[in-house]
């Protein structure tokens, strides 16, 4: 009787601290996610001898990022196929459409609280390289900001759009 609950015991103390491990897991695979796709995004500026980033993600494919890169590892999603990238990914793309943005370095790449846990920081990667997290709050309020400056167009897959039940949404 006493090692059965010595045993509870245990399995309550251990449980919380691996759930947190693996959130912590996910978190940096997604920030590896982010990585990759800064790479790609800098090697089709230069590959293209273009003065701009793609106008949408699925033209990153010829850069080599797996299909499953393009799906948060919290978010829970299946990876779909790899021609279909802007329907499925998890992840919001901004790109200017040229003219003057205040906010910041353009292109943006975000991962949606959602996909944390809605807790977490969410992830975003800047044009001047800048890959990390932030809270709920500061991520509402730059989504905020986003959406007012009409010279960005706002790319938000389909399936993201549905699981937010709307609050991310393209924007051409």
């Amino acid at each position: 009787m006493v090692s059965i609950i010595a045993c509870i015991i245990a399995a309550a103390l251990i449980l919380p601290a691996v759930r947190k491990i693996q959130v912590l897991s996910r978190r940096d695979k997604c920030i590896s996610h982010f990585y990759d796709l800064r790479a790609a995004l800098d090697s089709y500026r230069t590959s293209n001898s273009a003065s701009t980033y793609p106008s949408r993600l699925s033209e990153l494919i010829d850069q080599g990022v797996p299909a499953a890169d393009y799906v948060c590892p919290s978010s829970g999603a299946l990876v779909g196929a790899l021609s279909n990238v802007d329907l499925w990914t998890d992840y919001i793309y901004v790109v200017d459409l040229g003219g003057p943005h205040q906010i910041t370095d353009i292109p943006i790449l975000l991962c949606p609280p959602d996909n944390h846990y809605d807790v977490e920081g969410c992830l975003l990667y800047r044009g001047d390289g800048f890959v990390g997290c932030l809270w709920k709050f500061g991520f509402d309020r730059l989504l905020e900001q986003l959406y007012a400056d009409t010279n960005l167009q706002i790319r938000v897959s389909e399936a993201l759009t549905k699981r937010s039940k709307g609050r991310y949404r393209s924007r051409p």
